[in-house]
């Protein structure tokens, strides 16, 4: 009989990454398969984060001639609007200067998974990054084991 996995992906609301780790972990133990570091701090308002670094770019400027997205939940009242970028007219965009910090942020994730793993808080088999050929639409932190089957087993 397989043993029973669980595989977590992306926000988790608690206050920091080494929370979410300890938490997960403390809840799933051996089912762990895959351990987001919870896209905690400025990353929880996803979309809205992101928005803001770009909206910083020089290349990017505010569409206030377009409709802002709109939330709007089951009720129908809007929630939050948010303003749309693009590009200024003209503009050459610098890959250099389009740096969101994610790179940072999930470098310093693995800090926190490597101090705890090597503490025996994450099990060992926890030792990888996600080597999952389907991606979700949603790029996020997780850190995994290989399983030998393949990183989706069915």
């Amino acid at each position: 009989m397989t043993q029973p996995i669980v595989h977590f992906v992306g926000s988790i609301p608690l206050p920091d990454t080494e929370t979410v780790f300890r938490t997960l972990t403390a809840a799933t133990g051996p089912h762990l398969l895959r351990l987001p570091d919870g896209e905690t701090g400025i990353r929880k308002t996803w979309i809205r984060f992101l928005q803001d670094v770009l909206a910083q770019n020089p290349a990017i400027e505010r569409a206030d001639d377009v409709p802002p997205i709109k939330f709007v939940p089951w009720d129908g009242k809007v929630i939050r609007e948010i303003p749309r970028l693009r590009l200024r007219p003209g503009a050459v965009p610098d890959p250099a200067t389009f740096d969101t910090g994610y790179a940072k942020m999930a470098i310093a994730s693995w800090s926190v998974f490597e101090r705890l793993q090597r503490a025996g808080i994450i099990p060992p088999r926890s030792n990888s990054r996600s080597r999952c050929r389907r991606r979700s639409r949603r790029s996020t932190t997780t850190w995994s084991r290989p399983t030998g089957q393949g990183c989706c087993p069915r």
